[in-house]
């Protein structure tokens, strides 16, 4: 894949390609956080008000691993990374 933001076709490749896969499916994501959460007009949920970006993702975290978990899927990392390397080619 050339691209980090994949076209239309990129994604129905990806997609016919993993239909044909028998084993696991892993997913990375590289995530940077804002300095303030920013909800838009709806009020931040942390008690104090006002949330990083950090914590407002360790909340939808915290839920969304629920439901993949429901699913049969797993977390096998978290963490944080000091370097990135974006791989355009399958392994």
């Amino acid at each position: 894949m050339a691209s980090i933001d994949p076209t239309a076709d990129q994604i129905e490749q990806i997609v016919a390609d993993v239909a044909t896969r028998t084993g696991p499916i892993r997913m990375i994501n590289l995530l940077e956080f804002r300095e303030q959460a920013d909800y838009g007009d709806v009020p931040d949920p942390a008690e104090s008000g006002t949330s990083t970006g950090a914590e407002a993702y360790a909340r939808y975290a915290e839920v969304a691993m629920a439901e993949v978990m429901n699913v049969g899927g797993s977390q096998f990392y978290a963490g944080l990374a000091d370097t990135r390397i974006i791989m355009t080619t399958p392994l």
